[in-house]
């Protein structure tokens, strides 16, 4: 896109204003709508009184170019293109969702059924926001079973309908109150500010509530928010029960229907700030964005810096990101960048706010530091949602229904609740955290609700489901007897009901892959060694082969769409980690032959060329890095012996859980060979871990890894949890790069005596 983000001129209103007389457009001009929607049905069937729900989820992009500018009208193209579909739905004698059409985008080839095409058209658009001589260019059936084209009239009808209201004139004087027609909606003037008009509307009929932004300057919809509660209304729906044959029913349906329109616009403006992941920061530019958030600080902290945080996850690193700037002597301040999707971030300057935002957002965010939580507003595009994070915020610290706190509290619960109490005080918060959503989703983003949604929901089951050796273990440090539970008690249908876990709806939320990993290979572990006669069971010295084929066989046979995506991405990450060599090529070429588009096909396509890297029989990376008085020490001075190394941290409870109980053990038996046993910690603090090697005895060669030092290491022996073990050879080259752990050691000292011998 080459236009930049539209100036809002700011103008002063008293009561009223005359609005721009015409739409005004340039030549070249580009840019897109995104239009999403979340609905949730419950239909009645009269035949039978049965009620189905169903749950569906669609968003759709229209891609916007100036391409004339003639008198009193423009010419202009759109690409309309469907970014991603899903349906599920249920009955009361299936306790199972079924999953109906299904597409995503990046993953072309695991549609089922979708009839909707993308196309192209051209039109003329007038300067009164008139839609005139539609013509459909070309479509294209996302369906390969489907390669029929609609109609183009058909397609005319849809395309007009799906982007009225998107430009906008009236040249009355209007004032706040007032009411008008917009695309044959009553709508109320609320705000008519910075060259922006604000309307909502109610349709007490369906219960309807819109609210509708627009810029005056240009004459385009900035954002279109609506909200449907409604309850008993009559909805037509076509089947096709045989061929030929054709059946209109009416069901009594009670329906919540969350949608949103925005407008975005890439800006071209380049935007200079400093970029910090982990602990490598640098001074970066952006050369294109679509969200910019400014705002003043009263009373900022620390050394002024303003930052967005987030994470990203890749296969064996994990990267925390933040976007930085400096706030300004008067304590305003600016952040552009770019989003592909809506998403979950944090806003940072000393104190901490999660905040949710999507392209095309430009909002304006006031604080005090010295009153943050109950301070902190927004305003402008997009500001609906932030200040609804702002107060469930405030709701959760009232009621203790945070998902820290909940996560927090459950030590203590495990202790002093038995599990009915324990079970039912989960319960009750799912209820309360799901009850606020409802009531406070009227401006929300149906990616934002199904997020926040599902959080709750993934929460309480991880809690749930831990629950029975949690307890175990903490009533035993408690000096209590663990009570004894029936797990299909415990676990009864109303806790499966909690979660359908082939359901795309879960991947809005930010924690979706590693929840779903968690839950289908683990968890339901049972189900999956009833089928494979394995299990998720683990085992020593890299004998996860048949496990990891089991899993990717498994997520093929028994899930769909996404779901099933992201279990096979995190099979053959988990691969990658601790397979042999031979079955991650095998599993990762399976994964980008079936997936070749997907942005995780890139990220691990990554991950195997920095993998080969390290691969057996690849030289070691050479480092040089300080041992605990200072001296360098490099990883060559070691040339002619095998070495062990243990990264590792004081923070990292198994690491130092393992140095203590196994480190002398493994000191002692290696004493007189040619092994050598380096441990690197990476510390930024060298007295922590020479404290704890002194108290423990454990000799070696100790080195510590800080800051840049330890980036790099984690990036040139490709890893991201600790602990990890390599074992090298007297050469140099690696041997194993997730070598047995001191335990196994302990127990089988060939493991590593073995690689004194001849290759």
């Amino acid at each position: 896109m080459k236009k930049t983000i539209m100036p809002l001129i700011i103008l002063c209103f008293s009561l009223s204003t005359t609005l721009g007389q015409s739409i005004r457009l340039n030549l070249g001009d580009e840019f897109s709508y995104r239009h999403s929607t979340f609905s949730h049905k419950d239909n009645q069937n009269p035949a039978d009184e049965e009620i189905t729900q169903t749950e569906s989820f669609d968003c759709q992009q229209v891609n916007f170019k100036v391409t004339e500018v003639l008198p009193h009208h423009y010419k202009l193209t759109a690409h309309c293109e469907t970014v991603q579909h899903y349906d599920r739905s249920k009955n009361e004698s299936n306790e199972q969702w079924k999953t109906g059409q299904n597409y995503d985008k990046p993953l072309k080839n695991q549609y089922t059924t979708f009839y909707s095409p993308d196309y192209d058209a051209e039109f003329i658009l007038t300067d009164k926001g008139e839609i005139k001589e539609t013509v459909i260019l070309t479509q294209v059936s996302l369906d390969k079973d489907h390669k029929n084209n609609v109609p183009d009239s058909i397609l005319v009808r849809l395309f007009e309908g799906a982007i009225n209201g998107f430009f906008f004139n009236h040249s009355k004087k209007l004032k706040r109150g007032q009411t008008i027609i917009i695309n044959e909606q009553e709508c109320t003037v609320e705000e008519i500010v910075n060259n922006q008009l604000v309307l909502t509307s109610t349709s007490n009929g369906r219960q309807i509530q819109s609210q509708l932004k627009y810029d005056l300057n240009k004459g385009l919809l900035l954002e279109r928010n609506s909200y449907e509660d409604s309850h008993g209304k009559n909805e037509k729906s076509v089947r096709y029960p045989a061929p030929g044959e054709r059946e209109e029913i009416t069901y009594k349906t009670d329906e919540r229907r969350i949608v949103s329109t925005r407008l975005i616009v890439d800006n071209h403006k380049p935007f200079q700030c400093r970029f910090r992941s982990n602990d490598c920061e640098k001074d970066t530019v952006f050369t294109t964005t679509n969200v910019r958030i400014r705002g003043k600080i009263k009373n900022p902290r620390g050394n002024g810096d303003v930052a967005i945080h987030f994470n990203e996850n890749a296969p064996s690193a994990y990267y925390r990101n933040m976007i930085i700037s400096k706030v300004a002597e008067d304590n305003t301040f600016e952040l552009r960048f770019h989003l592909d999707q809506p998403r979950e971030v944090s806003f940072r300057q000393r104190e901490v706010s999660s905040i949710y935002l999507a392209p095309g957002d430009d909002v304006y965010i006031e604080v005090d530091l010295d009153a943050f939580d109950e301070t902190i507003t927004a305003t402008g595009i997009g500001s609906d949602k932030l200040n609804h994070c702002f107060q469930k915020f405030r709701f959760d610290e009232e009621e203790k229904s945070s998902i820290r706190r909940m996560q927090k509290d459950r030590e203590r619960n495990c202790k002093e609740l038995s599990p009915q109490e324990y079970k039912n005080y989960y319960l009750d918060l799912l209820e309360k955290r799901q009850a606020y959503l409802n009531s406070h989703c009227k401006w929300i983003l149906p990616e934002q609700y199904l997020a926040e949604y599902w959080e709750t929901q993934t929460t309480i089951v991880s809690i749930l489901s831990s629950y029975p050796d949690n307890q175990k273990y903490y009533r035993k440090q408690a000096g209590k007897q663990p009570f004894e539970i029936d797990k299909n008690v415990f676990f009864d249908s109303a806790f499966y009901s909690l979660i359908h876990p082939d359901n795309d709806l879960i991947a809005f939320y930010d924690n979706y892959d590693h929840f779903i990993r968690e839950y289908v290979f683990f968890f339901l572990d049972k189900k999956l060694d009833a089928i494979t006669g394995k299990g998720a069971v683990i085992t020593v010295n890299n004998f996860f082969d048949n496990l990891y084929y089991s899993n990717y066989g498994f997520s093929n046979s028994f899930f769909t769409g996404t779901t099933q995506h992201v279990l096979k991405y995190q099979t053959v990450c988990d691969a990658l980690k601790q397979a042999n060599w031979d079955c991650f090529v095998d599993l990762y070429k399976q994964f980008i032959a079936e997936y070749p588009d997907a942005p995780r096909t890139d990220l691990l396509t990554e991950a195997y060329h920095k993998a080969e890297k390290v691969a057996p029989g690849q030289f070691a990376y050479n480092f040089e890095l300080s041992d605990f008085e200072g001296n360098k020490v490099k990883l060559s001075d070691f040339k002619g012996k095998v070495v062990y190394i243990d990264f590792w941290a004081t923070s990292c409870g198994p690491c130092v859980g393992s140095i203590k109980k196994y480190g002398l053990e493994m000191q002692e038996a290696f004493k007189d060979t040619d092994v050598v046993l380096l441990y690197v910690a990476l510390e930024n603090d060298v007295e922590r871990p020479k404290k704890l090697m002194s108290e423990q005895g454990i000799e070696g060669v100790h080195l510590i890894a800080k800051g840049k030092e330890e980036s790099l290491i984690r990036e040139k022996y490709f890893f991201n949890a600790i602990p990890r073990y390599y074992l090298i050879d007297k050469e140099g080259r690696i041997v194993e790069k997730d070598a047995p752990d001191p335990y196994q050691i302990v127990k089988d000292h060939s493991l590593l005596l073995s690689a004194l011998e001849p290759q």
